[in-house]
């Protein structure tokens, strides 16, 4: 497997067919694939995105979507994203 550093996630190494855009993939991924583009844990993965850490993240009915262009990017470490500033009352 090929390996990417990103700034933020360290060294990490993309599945070639997870990574690779395919005429049928569709264009927002659910958590499992997410997962596995970014080869990070559930917990992570959840944590990251509320965060505001993973570009393209949001949700649905309260479920994680991803937009796979914005993932592989970030997997590549094309994109860097910097957290959301916490708010304090």
């Amino acid at each position: 497997m090929p390996k990417f550093y990103s700034a933020e996630i360290g060294a990490i190494s993309c599945d070639p067919e997870a990574c690779r855009p395919s005429t049928n993939a569709p264009d927002i991924v659910g958590v499992q694939q997410a997962r596995t583009i970014l080869q990070i844990s559930r917990n992570t993965l959840y944590r990251r995105a509320a965060a505001g850490e993973i570009p393209g993240a949001f949700k649905v009915l309260g479920r994680w979507k991803f937009r796979r262009a914005d993932l592989v990017q970030f997997a590549r470490g094309a994109v860097r994203v910097l957290p959301r500033r916490r708010r304090y009352a």
